[in-house]
């Protein structure tokens, strides 16, 4: 069954369908990555195995946080958006804090529809958070063509304040957001939220006074997150070189 109906997640979106007996035990016998880590993460983001990250937290659990929680707890953003790199603060992470994605790991959460419904429901908690509102159609709810509407959720230009200010690392965290959703197979979404960041940068000016070199950076990294082949990370650079079979023709 779906474990988040009666947690403090749901304010954030609706509940979505129980799983029958019969999908629990396909999904809990179904071979997990072998890296121990990766195992992990896979089982902390499926809703039918529901287990929790390194440090003891579920999903839900997560998705409960109130922004400012959200804000002391940096390592959440590489469990709730996967990539298969590692870029920054290297001695920071570990293959715990940080999962970085392996092909097993790809194929594995890329195909299951249980981790791209938690997906879509990490995309609503987090961009929540950076003032954006989620909204799905839900006839298409486990299809990953569907289309998102991503609107600003409104206030005053100060609420952003917090994030946006030129050394944030929160640039860094929106590339990743939109990578690991491209990566996952939702890639019209991706680009949804790509364009959606870049609307709300410009309508509420908030590379007002930026160097240009530094406005181009954080922007094309976004672009490239959402629109780049995948093996290129939104750096530029290529750390996972078998993602480029990947690419659609």
């Amino acid at each position: 069954m779906s474990y988040y109906r009666s947690s403090l997640a749901s304010k954030y979106y609706d509940s979505i369908i129980d799983y029958p007996y019969s999908t629990q035990e396909k999904v809990k016998n179904r071979p997990k990555p072998s890296n121990p880590a990766l195992r992990r993460l896979v089982e902390f983001y499926h809703p039918v195995i529901y287990d929790s990250d390194w440090q003891g937290r579920y999903f839900d659990q997560i998705l409960s946080l109130e922004d400012y929680e959200l804000d002391q707890a940096p390592d959440f953003i590489g469990w709730l958006f996967p990539c298969p790199e590692r870029i920054g603060a290297h001695s920071l992470s570990s293959d715990f804090s940080e999962p970085v994605m392996d092909e097993e790991t790809f194929i594995y959460m890329r195909q299951d529809e249980g981790v791209g419904q938690n997906l879509k429901l990490a995309i609503m908690r987090t961009l929540r958070y950076y003032g954006l509102s989620v909204q799905y159609n839900p006839s298409k709810w486990e299809a990953a063509t569907e289309v998102a509407t991503i609107s600003d959720i409104g206030g005053s230009p100060e609420r952003f304040n917090y994030w946006t200010n030129m050394y944030s690392h929160h640039y860094q965290r929106i590339a990743r957001i939109i990578r690991s959703t491209r990566i996952l197979g939702y890639e019209d979404i991706a680009v949804q939220i790509m364009n959606a960041f870049l609307a709300l940068a410009k309508d509420n000016e908030l590379f007002k006074g930026w160097p240009q070199e530094m406005v181009t950076t954080v922007t094309e990294s976004w672009t490239r997150a959402a629109t780049s082949r995948f093996e290129v990370a939104w750096d530029g650079e290529v750390y996972a070189p078998w993602l480029a079979k990947y690419n659609m023709p």
